[in-house]
């Protein structure tokens, strides 16, 4: 279903993404070394913006799909992907305030967070409308293996996705590219961005195995409202989105001239209180409500 121009290069980032250059790892890029674990601990990070969390339906089925076997929230329950006892912790990370939705810096918020108290080797920074099949029995395999320990590859979901979706990621190295960029507002763009990073690292993330029809799309109300102001030609909507494009296309020759600069360790937010449970089915599902700078989301606009 995907058009390759040549192995590993699919035609859309020959051409939209600057082309399909493979390096080896690069020394910059070098995470530490990592002590030998036989297991593996999963955080699990759900960028996010919406009222009325008990009761919105986006959620209420992605806590019934993690929930059940084979789903995310039992990723860490045995099977050599996190060890036995130590089931995933996931973080939903909910944007509050007036400023345009920002899941780069969520998901930079979550790390910076889920990192704090225990130990946490990698992370899955997952769409709230994206859920495994778990009702297919013939995606058990490709589910239960996407979420195990990713090593020095990050999984992505195919090759369109990039780092979109669902992302798993070994905690250092996401901290070695710095996370995602924090300057894209509004929807789209920051998962192609940090595409740039690991590839300029020589980190080209690989596609996870059968999971075009095994992780659902379940379009969530927000993207469906934000879609369809950008084709009723919302000027605000239109406006961030050619922005985002432009931004990447300046930043995709040379990522690393701002990687150190835009990241996790620059992200600006407030968290309105501390993390609190809320229901969301056998999942250990926190939230923390947070309010991201005003004046940053200004100045990009």
């Amino acid at each position: 279903a995907f058009n390759y121009i040549s192995p590993g290069c699919s035609f859309y980032e020959a051409h939209f993404l600057g082309g399909c250059a493979r390096v080896p790892p690069r020394p910059e890029c070098a995470a530490p070394a990592a002590a030998h674990r036989t297991t593996h601990r999963l955080g699990v990070i759900v960028p996010y913006r919406g009222g009325g969390l008990a009761a919105h339906a986006t959620l209420s089925h992605f806590c019934e799909r993690s929930s059940a076997r084979g789903g995310i929230c039992h990723a860490g329950s045995g099977g050599g992907s996190v060890g036995a006892g130590a089931a995933a912790r996931v973080l939903l990370v909910n944007q509050t305030g007036s400023a345009p939705f920002n899941r780069g810096a969520l998901a930079n918020i979550g790390f910076e967070l889920l990192s704090r108290g225990e130990r946490l080797d990698y992370l899955a920074v997952h769409d709230v409308d994206r859920v495994p099949a778990v009702d297919n029995a013939s995606c058990a395999g490709a589910i239960s293996g996407y979420y195990l320990f990713p090593g020095a590859t990050p999984r992505v979901l195919h090759p369109k996705s990039y780092t979109g979706g669902v992302l798993v990621i070994a905690a250092s190295v996401y901290r070695a590219v710095n996370g995602f960029s924090n300057a894209f507002w509004g929807w789209g763009h920051e998962d192609n961005e940090l595409f740039g990073r690991l590839r300029w690292c020589g980190l080209v993330p690989r596609q996870g195995k059968n999971l075009d029809a095994c992780m659902v799309h379940e379009h969530c109300q927000q993207c469906k409202h934000s879609t369809a102001a950008v084709r009723v030609e919302d000027t605000a909507a239109l406006l961030h989105e050619t922005r985002n494009i432009a931004l990447l296309q300046r930043r995709l020759d040379s990522p690393q001239a701002t990687m150190a600069t835009d990241g996790i360790r620059q992200v600006s937010y407030e968290a309105e209180g501390r993390p609190r449970r809320v229901r969301c089915g056998s999942c250990r599902l926190q939230v923390i409500d947070v309010s991201l700078d005003d004046a940053a989301a200004a100045a990009a606009a």
